[in-house]
């Protein structure tokens, strides 16, 4: 086992306080967004003692660090673990399946577009399926609505330019929702300007519908941006704290507002309908997103023993655990692969098997790695830890 330190991303995003406090380290007055925590080659996690790469340490050892299961199974750390500090909305984005992140890889490589390239879409071909747990009250929009109940919203708001995409989604169905996208997109500069000037204004007045009231600030803050037009197509979802929620491949989605813990597949693949500076693919996104009209999936967590929750996700590259510890009690951890652990309340101690004698401690904002070779642990202390794992072998 060893302490790791993970590289914080400065996105426009992010808050400039929340990462920091957590960390226990002075603000520097930038936005700080994403704590990340793992082996992705984009940003991957450091060793504390020496600042060895964690992606660099698993290559040298993957039998000791991965475990044969995930060795075998993966062949690298399969997930990517975060810590979410959301203060503005983040771009409209999706994920692309296994299938599509292939066929996007090799598509691009063979345009001779590079890995680091702003317009680079896939950067690996894998597929980014996400799991979410809400630290604090959060806001998102996942998924789309219910067409017909966007046509009645899109009537009610009296905007004429709305009304042949109301009339379009008041049939329903799945090529309905894809209409619609697609007629937004195809507005030219200073029609959908007008139009999302229209929504701001009719938006962001006293009786507004509480279901589309997000839409005011998104106008505000993104003016005639496609973005804010696919975003009026969307669910918003508040989580209260402590909710888990899972976001499948393809499923379009933004994070509004709040503080949570991310854990998904170890990719890099993001393909954004707008709502930010970064390289826009209104086309592509369009081969990608599943027009459909269904909600997200909360996850329930399952109790393994007193003090140890669960949160099993369909994808297998992924698990979080919760263990909260008080006292003279101690949590036992069994493995079937490689942990990192993030000490989120109070300090605790990680306990590998008594013939080693290996304990390690760390306090809130700290992290550890724990290689497969450990063969399970304890947590003791006076504290909360967030352990994201591989999903155990069927």
């Amino acid at each position: 086992m060893f302490r790791i330190e993970g590289p914080v991303q400065h996105y426009a995003w992010g808050s400039q306080t929340v990462i920091p406090e957590f960390l226990g380290v002075p603000p520097d007055g930038s936005p700080q967004a994403e704590l990340w925590l793992g082996a992705n080659a984009v940003a991957p996690a450091v060793r504390t003692e020496d600042g060895a790469s964690l992606e660099a340490l698993i290559e040298a050892e993957p039998a000791r660090m991965l475990g044969a299961y995930v060795e075998e199974r993966f062949g690298e750390l399969p997930f990517l673990f975060k810590l979410l500090a959301v203060s503005a909305p983040l771009s409209i984005q999706v994920h692309p399946s296994s299938r599509q992140a292939e066929a996007g890889f090799a598509r691009e490589a063979g345009a001779g577009i590079p890995l680091d390239a702003a317009v680079r879409i896939y950067r690996d071909r894998r597929a980014k399926p996400e799991m979410l747990y809400s630290v604090s009250r959060f806001e998102m929009l996942c998924g789309f609505r219910d067409p017909a109940e966007t046509a009645r919203i899109y009537t009610e708001l009296h905007i004429p330019a709305l009304t042949p995409v109301s009339n379009t989604l008041h049939h329903g169905g799945t090529g309905a929702l894809r209409a619609a996208t697609e007629y937004f997109a195809g507005l030219e500069a200073g029609a959908r300007g007008e139009l999302v000037a229209a929504l701001q204004a009719a938006c962001a007045g006293p009786g507004t519908m509480p279901e589309i009231a997000y839409l005011a600030d998104l106008a505000r803050r993104y003016p005639g941006d496609v973005g804010v037009l696919v975003a009026s197509l969307l669910d918003h979802v508040t989580l209260e704290s402590g909710s888990a929620v899972y976001l499948p491949a393809r499923k379009l989605h933004s994070y509004l507002e709040g503080v949570a813990l991310e854990l998904m597949g170890n990719s890099d693949n993001v393909v954004r309908a707008g709502l930010t500076p970064k390289h826009v693919d209104v086309a592509e996104l369009l081969r990608i997103v599943e027009f459909t009209p269904a909600g997200i999936p909360s996850l329930t967590p399952t109790h393994l023993a007193s003090g140890h929750v669960a949160y099993p996700s369909p994808p297998p590259e992924f698990r979080l655990d919760l263990i909260c510890v008080a006292g003279e009690g101690a949590v036992g951890v069994d493995q079937w692969g490689p942990d990192i652990l993030l000490c989120t309340e109070g300090e605790v101690s990680a306990e590998g098997a008594e013939a080693t004698g290996e304990t390690l401690r760390f306090t809130r904002g700290q992290a550890v790695f724990v290689p497969a070779a450990t063969r399970g642990y304890r947590i003791a202390g006076e504290g909360r830890v967030a352990r994201a794992t591989v999903a155990p072998p069927a």
